[in-house]
């Protein structure tokens, strides 16, 4: 068991449920959020990010560059929000279904963007989830077109 599913099962997590963090790398002067995600069928943790190497099959969109429980090159990671069991349900389809056809999966841009920043409020408002990027997260409110956002009301735990 990884340190991120052994402090999910502290919590009261059970190893079935679907469950999905929002993490963030803290920078000096940015940040960089990706998401750990774990289907209830999955023994393990998938991290979805966008990278500035792009890679295939999907572009600059990474699935398991790094370990789910993995940091960047930071001063720390730390988790944004999460959500597990139902709640978690449609942003963790969202995560697999949509971000292979991320619609900036080819244009990777440090500053302004697109970036990692980018594609994480992407999913944030694609899914309806009221987790709140912090205002490091340079590139955040630049628009990638793509599907339209969810009537779900999530919410952040």
């Amino acid at each position: 068991v990884n340190r991120f599913a052994a402090g999910l099962q502290k919590l009261g997590v059970e190893p079935g449920d679907r469950q999905i963090a929002l993490r963030q790398g803290i920078g000096l002067f940015a940040s960089h959020p990706w998401f750990v995600v774990k289907r209830a069928e999955s023994r393990g943790f998938d991290r979805w990010e966008v990278w500035p190497e792009a890679g295939e099959p999907y572009g600059y969109v990474r699935q398991n560059l790094f370990p789910a429980e993995g940091d960047v090159i930071s001063d720390g990671a730390y988790i944004i929000a999460e959500l597990q069991g139902a709640a978690a349900e449609p942003v963790v389809d969202f995560i697999y279904s949509q971000s292979p056809s991320y619609p900036c999966r080819d244009t990777y841009v440090l500053f302004p963007g697109p970036n990692s920043s980018s594609y994480a409020q992407w999913v944030l408002e694609g899914t309806g989830w009221s987790a709140t990027l912090p205002p490091t997260a340079i590139g955040k409110d630049l628009s990638c077109a793509g599907p339209a956002k969810s009537k779900s009301n999530m919410r952040q735990s």
